[in-house]
């Protein structure tokens, strides 16, 4: 576990179909509505277009644990439980 002076980072992600999914149901506004748009959003958010994107995949790439998120809310809990659990 790298830990940085008490700081912990734990990395959630689910598979590209399952955010943009959960991106449509939200409908918020804001939102990109099309794959298209989508993606140009997540590589832009993963830096794989540009290099001012959020680098998500870098803080991923260091995080001290790793969550895929493709499941409920209590499979969500209940992966984040075993990871406070050892902490």
């Amino acid at each position: 576990m790298r830990n940085f002076g008490g700081f912990i980072l734990i990395a959630i992600d689910a598979p590209r179909n399952v955010k943009y999914q959960r991106i449509l149901s939200r409908n918020k506004s804001s939102d990109k509505k099309t794959w298209e748009g989508f993606l140009e959003m997540d590589n832009r958010d993963f830096g794989e277009n540009i290099e001012n994107g959020q680098q998500v995949g870098k803080c991923m790439e260091i995080a001290d644990f790793k969550i895929v998120n493709d499941s409920s809310l209590e499979a969500l809990y209940g992966q984040l439980d075993k990871i406070l659990e050892k902490i």
